[in-house]
């Protein structure tokens, strides 16, 4: 479970989220200067703000933009939630099909998924309203205006933080260079450091505390989308 490809707005988010945790390990050991690796983490992050800061897109309106999605997120998740546990509540003999909500009945990990898979996970939900065994389930007109709600802010939430600036970023040579720069910053370095300082304390299954990255599920894009040439326009998130 990981997020097996890191844009250029999420080497914010998930920079600033490893710069917040990874001081808790302060003078946890003497093998590791904690305040070296924030720094080196922070001035790659910080080469990666200022290219799409050129591009009027500033770290405090992404940090926004992050905050509005996690509550429609959040609002959405528990939507999801409660009506799953709704069609469990169902007497045996009300007819329904709940594989056609949630194939094989089980809703998954919801926390695990990131903003845009749970949205469309919803979306899946949704269509399960139109199955035939459905027709009369008791409720159902109150659950789909719920989740389609729901739905709908996260889907705008995100529409919004996926340019910041009202544009789609500019893939440019510098921007490239600078998110490349960070990558080997985060993934290269600090999650090596850090895994070996907490093997050395016996907490390695801790891990994935420090980088949020590892606490969330998406596929990685096509080898198109993923390393998009310098100069061209690709989204936010």
């Amino acid at each position: 479970m990981a997020d097996t490809y890191i844009d250029y707005l999420e080497c914010l988010e998930y920079g600033d989220f490893f710069l917040n945790e990874v001081q808790k390990l302060a003078g946890a050991s003497a093998l590791v200067d904690i305040v070296k690796l924030h720094d080196h983490v922070a001035g790659a992050m910080i080469g990666v703000a200022a290219e799409l800061e050129k591009q009027g897109i500033k770290r405090s309106t992404v940090r926004v933009d992050r905050k509005e999605v996690e509550a429609r997120s959040l609002a959405l998740r528990k939507d999801v939630e409660k009506f799953y546990h709704y069609l469990g509540s169902l007497d045996e003999d009300v007819a329904h099909d709940a594989d056609a909500f949630f194939p094989g009945g089980n809703q998954g990990s919801l926390a695990a998924l990131k903003p845009a898979d749970l949205a469309q996970k919803a979306g899946e939900i949704l269509r399960g309203f139109s199955a035939n065994a459905n027709k009369d389930l008791p409720e159902a007109a109150k659950w789909r205006a719920r989740i389609e709600g729901t739905q709908g802010a996260l889907v705008g939430a995100l529409a919004g933080k996926g340019t910041s600036s009202g544009h789609a970023i500019q893939g440019t040579t510098a921007l490239v260079a600078a998110r490349e720069t960070f990558l080997v910053a985060y993934n290269g370095v600090a999650k090596r450091i850090v895994l070996g300082l907490l093997v050395s304390l016996g907490r390695k299954d801790e891990l994935k505390l420090f980088f949020k990255d590892l606490q969330v599920n998406e596929s990685r894009p096509s080898k198109a989308e993923a390393d998009p040439p310098a100069g061209t326009d690709t989204p936010g998130t």
